[in-house]
């Protein structure tokens, strides 16, 4: 959602009440941590709504100091952690999907973030593996060590990148079955009401997160 959920489509869709909070698109923190006067701007397209921010990189203490500055501005509530985005140029550089190659780094993040910002929100953004649905285990082992207070699963491997996956519904399930007791959000081809309406069936998930299907219909 890089460069579309900004500026006026976040305005708009504010302005419309079609929207109550916002999940931004990833703040990368590669080469230090921002300044609090750049991170403002970052969130300045979401206000006046609850944000909740999304960090990625592959340094924990940049992240933590970060998320730290961060929960420290009006209107955030959350900070999501991004294991997920499928960008090859991310995945070379370890950050995003490429943080799936080693779980128990995102456990150790999740901690440490918890630690840098405790009066706020904390979640992860995973995938179901990077090559394999069978490394969907272990990444649900690191993030329940983790402990956020919710998990976002998008049920394509980071390789599958948005292609058509035929059993993405039951691969959700299995997460389900893997974080017993933690709130987990499904994404994945969120196009219709009838969609989420049967992921929430089969998978029994607890919320669902349109993305591009939102971007379809800004209505949905």
């Amino acid at each position: 959602m890089e460069g579309i959920t900004a500026g006026s489509f976040c305005a708009v869709m504010s302005r419309l009440n079609l929207v109550s909070a916002w999940v931004t698109p990833f703040i990368r923190v590669s080469e230090g941590v921002r300044r609090p006067a750049r991170l403002r701007v970052r969130l300045r397209a979401f206000s006046p709504l609850p944000v909740v921010v999304q960090v990625m990189g592959t340094d924990i203490p940049m992240l933590a100091a970060t998320a730290a500055r961060l929960a420290a501005e009006p209107g955030v509530i959350g900070i999501d952690l991004n294991c997920a985005c499928p960008s090859p140029i991310v995945v070379a550089n370890g950050a995003g999907g490429g943080r799936l190659r080693q779980p128990r780094w995102i456990r150790d993040a999740l901690l440490a973030l918890r630690q840098a910002c405790p009066a706020t929100g904390l979640s992860v953004k995973v995938r179901v593996g990077i090559a394999s649905e069978e490394e969907l285990p272990g990444i649900c082992e690191a993030v329940r060590e983790g402990q956020p207070d919710f998990v976002m699963l998008h049920y394509r491997t980071v390789e599958e990148r948005y292609q058509a996956v035929p059993d993405g519904l039951r691969r959700l399930a299995r997460a389900r079955a893997l974080l017993p007791g933690l709130p987990l959000f499904g994404s994945g081809d969120l196009y219709t009401v009838e969609a989420a309406a049967r992921m929430y069936a089969v998978a029994a998930v607890d919320g669902v997160t349109p993305a591009r299907g939102l971007v379809a219909n800004p209505w949905l």
